[in-house]
């Protein structure tokens, strides 16, 4: 998929799709998916491949079906159409978020498909994913709400090609640091002089 006549050199739709910040779905006539951006993959855990042509209610599972569901009101209407509700992640993680539909015409009236937008209406909370009791996230000593919201992250990165850094102060730099505040000695300070 190639646009032309927006940019001086043709650029590829789906890189471009890739860019942005809220998950796009691109849906057939009969609402199956065709294409998911990077941002919609990472925030509902499926990728691309898996999901082409399926229809997007199985992908995008939301308390909104089957009475609100933003793309057949859309058909209705002939109009975009946002809706507020909470989608259920492929890690079982229920997240608010605004759904946009928007019709795609075709050249006969009838629509040639449809985008979807998903934004998440607020960041995951704490209690949001049970992390506890997860074999793979047990190991992790860190119990901070900071900690927990990185350890969230893992696996969402880990379906993508990207690496993670996770860099920061450890409990043994927060210790000595805090000791050096209340003036104890260097020595005792420093763990490789003992």
């Amino acid at each position: 998929m190639i646009t032309s006549g927006l940019f001086p050199s043709q650029v590829e739709l789906t890189a471009l799709l890739d860019c942005l910040p809220v998950g796009v779905a691109i849906l057939d006539p009969e609402a199956r998916v065709l294409h998911l951006n990077r941002s919609f993959e990472t925030t509902m855990g499926f990728s691309r491949e898996e999901v082409l042509g399926v229809p997007y209610q199985h992908v995008l599972r939301s308390n909104l079906w089957p009475v609100q569901c933003p793309v057949d009101e859309c058909r209705r209407a002939g109009a975009s159409v946002r809706r507020e509700g909470d989608v259920i992640t492929r890690g079982r993680i229920r997240l608010p978020v605004h759904i946009q539909a928007e019709m795609l015409p075709g050249t006969s009236g009838t629509p040639a498909g449809f985008i979807v937008a998903l934004q998440i209406a607020r960041p995951p909370q704490r209690g949001d994913t049970p992390l506890r009791g997860d074999p793979a996230i047990e190991k992790f000593l860190g119990r901070s709400p900071e900690m927990e919201r990185l350890l969230r992250l893992v696996p969402v990165v880990a379906q993508t090609d990207s690496s993670i850094l996770i860099t920061g102060e450890t409990v043994l730099e927060r210790t000595f640091s805090r000791r050096s505040s209340m003036g104890c000695p260097s020595d005792a300070r420093d763990p490789s002089s003992r």
